[in-house]
């Protein structure tokens, strides 16, 4: 998985996209369908611009088809281009690495919302946890988070 996983995001290998969403997907907890909306993890534009897309989006957008909740990949933003949370060895670096660097765009898409939140990886949930903040800061009434892959940390 985690070849798989890297070759998708890494090395440009687009078509690994669809494999990991399907078994993204095959092993799903239960019932998500309560949940109000499915957003991804955001990537900064730069990193967006140079991979042209977001790993996360991909398997979100599959699981709300599946789940039929809505989708938003826009209203969770990254404001700064941070390097790769793999660079870090430590959860105090990992949290200062995503610290205030994601905001929501328009909280009336959030308020009152149950939001399944969709990562790539869950290694220390540094990432997922600030998103996780500010989605609740908003006004989200809840927040879950779904990963494809949990690291050793």
């Amino acid at each position: 998985m985690k070849e798989l996983l890297s070759g998708f995001k890494y090395r440009g290998k687009l078509h690994l996209g669809k494999v990991l969403s399907e078994l993204f997907t095959t092993a799903l907890p239960g019932d998500l369908s309560y949940f109000d909306l499915v957003m991804p993890v955001p990537i900064h534009k730069n990193k967006l611009r140079e991979r042209e897309y977001n790993q996360s989006a991909v398997f979100g957008k599959r699981l709300s088809k599946i789940t039929n909740c809505e989708y938003d990949p826009f209203t969770l933003r990254n404001t700064k281009d941070t390097p790769p949370q793999i660079l870090y060895e430590n959860l105090v670096e990992r949290k200062r690495n995503v610290k205030g660097f994601f905001y929501v765009s328009n909280i009336n898409d959030v308020i009152d919302k149950s939001v399944l939140l969709v990562d790539d990886v869950f290694t220390t949930g540094s990432t997922v946890n600030e998103c996780s903040k500010v989605l609740l800061n908003a006004g989200a009434a809840s927040v879950q988070v779904l990963t494809l892959l949990r690291a050793n940390t």
